[in-house]
């Protein structure tokens, strides 16, 4: 899997900061803190608003390396160097959705004491 060990270090330097409940905790809050910045992103590019846009592209970025989402984290740098970033937005927002609920789906299978966060867009 592309971005494994990425993840997996990641991962690792959570369980050591503070055991399997601190990934758990961690993640959970990483997918509350992308869907709402997936919200703003939208906003921003439908606002056509490039420089917000690209503020929440880089706090989005942030998170995803911090939970090792790291094909997230790829989709987020894609889609922030799209020349057509604005006109395609909602294609360049279709493929980060998808690329979350893929995160989401893997790490549940790892980590059954996951919440499972309700993605707002399916």
């Amino acid at each position: 899997i592309r971005g494994s060990g990425g993840r997996l270090a990641a991962q690792q330097r959570l369980k050591e900061i503070g055991g399997d409940g601190f990934i758990v905790e961690s993640v959970t809050l990483f997918l509350a803190a992308a869907v709402a910045l997936m919200g703003a992103l939208a906003s921003a590019l439908n606002a056509y608003d490039r420089a917000r846009a690209y503020e929440v592209f880089h706090s989005l970025r942030g998170i995803c390396a911090n939970v090792g989402a790291m094909r997230l984290r790829d989709a987020v740098n894609t889609a922030r160097d799209a020349e057509n970033l604005v006109s395609d937005r909602y294609t360049h927002m279709g493929r980060l959705r998808e690329e979350l609920k893929t995160f989401q789906i893997e790490i549940t299978k790892r980590m059954p004491d996951l919440e499972v966060v309700p993605l707002p867009f399916g």
